[in-house]
């Protein structure tokens, strides 16, 4: 399989595949910058307003700005498939950090649940301050970097827009 490369970014390789997109380690060729690409399924190209709600996540996504949610820096169309560039962490996600704790038999230290836990509530509130719900908050959507108590976000997908309180 070749791997494919979107606009301006080369593709280094798959990260993972979800129910919706694909995602891609990339760089962009001038900056020498890494980034995240998130790909529409090809499959799901053709299903009516897909595109238009993967480009209202992206709007969301790129309308906040915190510390623990994952900055989008692109959003594009190539040969229909609508995708995001969004900021590349390095890292684990929490859900690989869990598998290999409880592969050891172990549990994360309390500490490292703590920071997780107010990384990702701090989020969550700047995101619903703006009226912005996640509305798939997992393991696999968190992402826990080396630094000890470093946790972002990595999707916003799928978010929705919710209507202000009265």
């Amino acid at each position: 399989m070749t791997i494919p490369s979107f606009g301006k970014y080369a593709v280094t390789r798959l990260i993972g595949r979800g129910g919706m997109a694909e995602v891609y380690e990339g760089v962009h060729p001038d900056l020498a910058r890494r980034v995240a690409i998130k790909v529409i399924l090809p499959q799901l190209v053709e299903t009516p307003g897909f595109e238009e709600r993967f480009r209202r996540e992206a709007r969301m996504v790129a309308s906040l700005r915190h510390p623990h949610i994952v900055r989008l820096f692109d959003f594009d169309l190539i040969d229909g498939r609508a995708f995001m560039v969004m900021e590349y962490l390095a890292g684990d996600t929490l859900e690989a950090k869990l598998a290999a704790a409880r592969q050891r038999g172990a549990l994360l230290p309390l500490t490292d649940v703590a920071g997780v836990l107010d990384a990702i509530a701090s989020a969550l509130d700047h995101a619903h301050a703006r009226h912005i719900v996640h509305r798939d908050i997992k393991p696999r959507t968190s992402f826990s970097l080396p630094m000890a108590s470093r946790c972002s976000l990595i999707s916003a997908s799928p978010a929705c827009k919710m209507a202000p309180c009265a």
